[in-house]
């Protein structure tokens, strides 16, 4: 066929030329005709019909050998396009021989019965289509019934895209997630033969999922456990340069900006401090004995005190009713802003420092500590719209500060064990309810404490529970896995695995995914006593008895059979390609286009052999 193209070529120029212009150019000899005249000289020619057929089969054959030859050296080309057709040529040799064959076959039989040339040729194509049609049929079969049809692909498609970021190789039924394949396996994982198989690959699978989990969490700080993580907390949050540290400073310099509109002698009214301690000094009314043992003697002092500093030194209240000042009202009570400034701060630091046995409560001095601003908040008022927008900015920082820390930081920071601080944390009641407590503590944290905290929690979401722990403990569970991600609500989630630009959520959601098929594959027909695994075992060894006893090789055949049958089922649902495999489209493979080239190519050599009438054939 090659070797005739640049003679047809010139050929069929030569017909053009001679229709044109009347004329009666030569022709090129084919090859094709040598090579017949050289066999027909040499080589018995077939005769019956029986024989003409084995001889264009057997040509047909040796053709398609010889483009498998031919392709390989063209797969080895520079050129993309000619390799190309080079590796479509030579692939799949064994079937291109076979579909060469039968392509043949089916065109001399049609011209044997009297087809013309078109149907000769059709007959050829179908012929060669013929063994890779089937062979596709067969293959599409098996994957529908393991995968279902396209959408089952599609959906085996993305499973396998979960197991691959896992680093966990699946079953067939894991990936496919249908229930003739988890059926196939349930039954081979309780049959001698295939339980070890299913077993050692479900020990591989789990290894490699603990494999993943570590590295996730390495990624973030190596070998992060809870205690790590309650040091990280407690220093993060009330170390040296802890959150608390970080909050007092960022609250002094806001603070300061005030004091640049604020004269520091500009007298303050002080009457909404001098209030509140009225109020927490005051009498149960008509009980004043029993009044005396609700007052805190601190809290009366301060009052005393401020009643003291705050009223000018020539005030005197006898000659309010007398003389010019009759009717005046009393001067407003004054300090300094620096002086009120200071004891707010006085009380700030009290406030951080309250403990259960302090002397005054906590709510006592946040009351005082509320007065106190508001008559700070008054006079940046009257220093003017910069004052007053400056205080409102450091008040509402403050405000937001020591409410975390009174609601949630002190109550974590105050536990007596880092394990402890980091279990009050991600405390799964909390997690599955909102992610305030998580919140408030991760935003308190520099990123690389956060990145502590985190780690350990994701090693420990994986941990087995205590009654399926070895020796050694640290086992990994898909299924406990799979709880302690589902108690994790959505806020928490958010919080606590945000950060590497989204793909530390995206790996946890993926091993997630993988830990959910596992658990759905291994319910399917599942026997948690394990009676059916002692169950086959026992059938299998009564069959081996009772064949000795009756000395008929037939119960241990069948006995022999099962257990190769759950062998082969387990190494098949474990076999990474043929996963892959069920994964492919079912279509024709490349060797069918070689092969129907060849077909043609054979049936042109035939036609032109038995049909040529002279030099124009």
């Amino acid at each position: 066929m090659i070797a005739d193209i640049p003679a047809r070529v010139y050929n069929l120029g030569a017909t053009g030329v001679d229709a044109m212009a009347g004329t009666n150019l030569p022709r090129a000899p084919l090859f094709i005709d040598a090579q017949n005249r050289a066999l027909d000289r040499y080589l018995p020619k077939p005769g019956s019909g029986v024989e003409e057929f084995a001889n264009a089969v057997a040509g047909s054959m040796a053709g398609a050998g010889s483009s498998v030859k031919l392709g390989e050296l063209l797969a080895k080309a520079p050129k993309e396009a000619v390799s190309y057709i080079g590796r479509m040529l030579s692939t799949g040799p064994g079937s291109q021989v076979v579909s060469a064959a039968t392509g043949a076959g089916a065109g001399d039989i049609a011209r044997q019965s009297g087809a013309g040339v078109p149907g000769q040729i059709l007959a050829s194509v179908m012929g060669a289509a013929a063994p890779t049609a089937a062979q596709a049929a067969g293959s599409g079969t098996i994957r529908s019934l393991m995968r279902g049809g396209e959408d089952g692909r599609q959906t085996l498609i993305r499973n396998m895209d979960d197991f691959k970021e896992s680093g966990v190789q699946p079953t067939v039924g894991q990936a496919t997630q249908r229930r003739t394949p988890q059926g196939m396996e349930s039954f081979a994982a309780k049959v001698p033969g295939g339980a070890g198989v299913m077993e050692r690959n479900a020990e591989r699978a789990t290894e490699q999922a603990a494999q993943r989990v570590e590295q996730i969490a390495d990624n973030l700080s190596p070998k992060g456990n809870a205690t790590t993580a309650g040091l990280t907390i407690e220093r993060g949050i009330s170390g040296d340069n802890g959150f608390v540290s970080r909050f007092k400073g960022e609250q002094k310099f806001l603070y300061d900006k005030v004091d640049k509109y604020v004269p520091s002698q500009s007298a303050v009214d002080v009457a909404r401090t001098r209030e509140a301690l009225s109020a927490l000094n005051s009498d149960i009314p008509n009980a004043p004995a029993l009044s005396q043992w609700f007052k805190n003697a601190k809290i009366k002092d301060i009052e005393r005190a401020l009643v003291s500093d705050s009223t000018p030194e020539d005030f005197n209240p006898i000659m309010l009713g007398s003389g010019g000042g009759r009717g005046a009202p009393p001067p407003p009570p004054t300090l300094p802003y620096e002086a009120l400034k200071k004891l707010r701060t006085l009380i700030g630091s009290e406030l951080e420092n309250t403990s259960l046995v302090s002397d005054i409560p906590r709510s006592k001095w946040k009351a005082l500590y509320k007065a106190v601003s508001e008559d700070l908040g008054g006079a940046a008022k009257q220093a003017g719209p910069k004052a007053e927008q400056a205080f409102n900015r450091a008040n509402t920082y403050s405000r937001a500060g020591y409410d975390r820390i009174e609601s949630f930081l002190d109550r974590v920071a105050g536990k007596d064990s880092a394990e402890k601080i980091f279990q009050s944390v991600v405390n799964p009641s909390e997690l599955r309810e909102g992610a305030s407590t998580v919140n408030a503590v991760m935003k308190s944290l520099a990123p690389p404490e956060r990145d502590v905290v985190k780690s350990a929690f994701i090693r420990r979401m994986g941990q087995a529970t205590a009654a399926n722990q070895g020796a050694e403990g640290g086992e990994f569970s898909f299924n406990t896995f799979l709880t302690n991600w589902n108690k994790v609500s959505p806020e928490a989630k958010r919080t606590l695995f945000a950060g590497q630009e989204g793909q530390l959520r995206a790996d946890l959601d993926s091993l997630a995914r993988v830990a959910e098929m596992v658990k759905d594959s291994n319910k399917v027909f599942a026997n948690p006593s394990g009676t059916a695994r002692a169950t086959a075992s026992a059938g299998i060894g009564g069959a081996v008895v009772g064949s000795v006893m009756s000395g008929s090789p037939t119960p241990v055949a069948i006995a022999g059979g099962t257990m190769a049958l759950a062998n082969f089922v387990a190494r098949k649902a474990n076999d990474p390609q043929f996963v892959k495999w069920i994964a492919k489209q079912t279509q024709m493979n490349e060797s069918a286009v070689a092969s129907q080239l060849t077909a043609l190519a054979q049936q042109a050599g035939r036609s032109q052999e038995v049909g040529q009438s002279g030099p124009n054939q």
